[in-house]
C-alpha cells in the first residue's frame, strides 16, 4: 500500500490533537491534586497551631492515610510535611497560588523548596516548566540551576542510574521541539524530578551552576 504525503499531515495533525487532549486532561487532574495538598498542608499546620502536633502524629497520619488509598498514593510522611512546606510558601500571595495548581508535584516541591524568594518562585513557574508531548516538563539546565550544580551532573547521575530513570522520566527534544526551548537538552518529567527528589542516591556534589 503506497501511502502520500497528505497521510503523513494527517497523522502529525492527529498526533497533536492527542497530546493536547491528554494535556488537558492531565492538568486538571492536578489542578485539583494541588488544591487538595494545599488544604492538607493548611490543616496540618492549623492542628499543630491549636493541639501542639508533633511529628509522631504527622507519621501516623501518613500510616492511616496509605493504609486506605494505597502505597503511591503520595501521603508518606515526607509528602505531608512537603504539603505543610508548600501551604506556608503561598498561604499569603493569592497569586501564586492560583499559578501552582497549573505546574506539576514535583515542580512545586523542587521550586518552593529550592527558590530563594518570592521573585525567584514566581520566575520558575512561570517561565521554567514546558508543555511538551501531553508532560509538562523541565530543562536539565534549569534543574541544575536549583540544584546548585552544572547541568552535566545531572545528567550524568541519569547515566549512572540508568536502572531508575525509566523511559517516561526523560526524554531528549526532537528537531521540531527545539524551537519551545531554544536548547538541546534532556527534559525531565514529574516522574524524573520525583526520583530526584526521593532518591538518597542521586546526590549532585559538583562544581556549582552559574
Amino acid at each position: 500500500m503506497s501511502i502520500d504525503t497528505s497521510y503523513f499531515d494527517f497523522i502529525q495533525e492527529l498526533k497533536q490533537k492527542i497530546y493536547s487532549a491528554k494535556s488537558k486532561a492531565i492538568f486538571s487532574a492536578n489542578r485539583l491534586m494541588i488544591e487538595l495538598y494545599f488544604q492538607i498542608g493548611k490543616e496540618i499546620v492549623a492542628k499543630q497551631e491549636v493541639l501542639g502536633w508533633g511529628k509522631s502524629i504527622v507519621e501516623q497520619m501518613s500510616k492511616d492515610l496509605i493504609k486506605e488509598f494505597g502505597e503511591k498514593s503520595g501521603y508518606s510522611t515526607q509528602n505531608l510535611w512537603y504539603m505543610r512546606q508548600f501551604y506556608l510558601a503561598y498561604k499569603d500571595n493569592p497569586n501564586l497560588q492560583q499559578a501552582v495548581g497549573e505546574i506539576p508535584w514535583a515542580s512545586n516541591i523542587l521550586i518552593f523548596s529550592k527558590c530563594k524568594d518570592e521573585i525567584e518562585q514566581k520566575y520558575y513557574i512561570k517561565n521554567k516548566i514546558y508543555a511538551i508531548r501531553g508532560e509538562q516538563v523541565m530543562l536539565d539546565k534549569d534543574l541544575a540551576v536549583l540544584y546548585g550544580v552544572e547541568a552535566k551532573r545531572i545528567n550524568e547521575a541519569v547515566k549512572n542510574n540508568e536502572d531508575k530513570f525509566h523511559d517516561d522520566f526523560f526524554f531528549e527534544l526532537a528537531d521540531e521541539e527545539f524551537a519551545k526551548t531554544r536548547t538541546n537538552p534532556k527534559v525531565f518529567t514529574e516522574q524524573g524530578m520525583n526520583l530526584m527528589l526521593n532518591a538518597k542516591y542521586l546526590i549532585f556534589t559538583n562544581k556549582k551552576a552559574t
